[in-house]
């Protein structure tokens, strides 16, 4: 989606795939970056696999603060613009947070991430912040688009497999459509904001809701049973409450993010017509 927006922008694009360019090894990131010289840094590269990161911290912590760090030090020492990406699971993700924080979870309240990912995420924005004060980290909540693999990708999926399907009910936060993201960003660069900003969809939602409206605007006939976290045991412990606030980017780019209800329409139609 960056690459898409940045060149209907006219800008001139690197995007180095995992191949070309391993965040595992740190060496080749500093010299990738010294020998191309951007002129803009979209960190939106990570360690995703949140089970996964249970049994290989190692590796997580390598690409989501390592890696991070050695990038933020070039931007940081050249005054190249920084955006960095983070997520939700930052936060304890408490349910009595959904009392305390009605709206979502602010910029600055306390984080407290409950697994490996989160742990690794967070030690990540330090480091950007550390090395590169200027630098703009935008924490992004259940990402979802048509590339790679996401939660409306598996559902539409098994849909198609199955007549019935069971989807958590009781994790509550709000998705963010990936095409969102790119040109909410670089109006906050345009407009020389740093620090931490919270950007998602507006409102909230559970994962059961979500497919449950997913498959209504698809015309899927499935039948969904909503279940617990508990009938889900996973390897990583998943927040319960992770909604994010957004007033600080609503006040910052002049607008609110498009509801998720009222975006889900146009992301099922580039999910079904891809």
């Amino acid at each position: 989606e960056w690459v898409a927006y940045a060149r209907s922008r006219g800008w001139e694009v690197l995007a180095p795939t995992s191949a070309e360019l391993d965040l595992l090894q740190l060496e080749k990131l500093e010299a990738y970056l010294e020998a191309h010289r951007p002129e803009r840094v979209m960190n939106c590269a990570a360690w995703t696999d949140v089970d996964g990161a249970e049994s290989c911290p190692e590796q997580a912590f390598r690409i989501n603060r390592d890696a991070v760090e050695r990038i933020a030090r070039w931007t940081g020492k050249h005054g190249v613009p920084l955006i960095h990406y983070s997520t939700d699971y930052v936060f304890p993700g408490r349910v009595s947070d959904r009392d305390r924080y009605p709206s979502g979870y602010p910029e600055d309240a306390q984080t407290g991430p409950i697994n490996i990912y989160g742990e690794s995420k967070r030690a990540g924005e330090m480091a950007v912040l550390a090395q590169d004060p200027h630098a703009l980290i935008v924490r992004l909540s259940w990402v979802c688009g048509c590339h790679g693999s996401n939660f409306l990708k598996t559902m539409l999926r098994l849909a198609a497999e199955r007549d019935r399907l069971q989807v958590v009910d009781d994790q509550i936060g709000s998705p963010t459509w990936a095409h969102t993201v790119p040109p909410v960003s670089a109006a906050l660069v345009d407009r020389s904001k740093e620090g931490i900003f919270h950007l998602s969809q507006s409102g909230e939602t559970s994962w059961y809701e979500l497919a449950c409206e997913l498959f209504r605007l698809a015309g899927m006939s499935v039948r969904v049973d909503p279940v617990p976290t508990d009938e889900f045991p996973r390897p990583a412990p998943r927040p319960r409450y992770s909604r994010l606030n957004l007033q600080k980017v609503t006040e910052a780019i002049g607008q609110q993010p498009i509801g998720w209800r009222e975006g889900l329409p146009e992301m099922v139609e580039k999910l079904t017509s891809a």
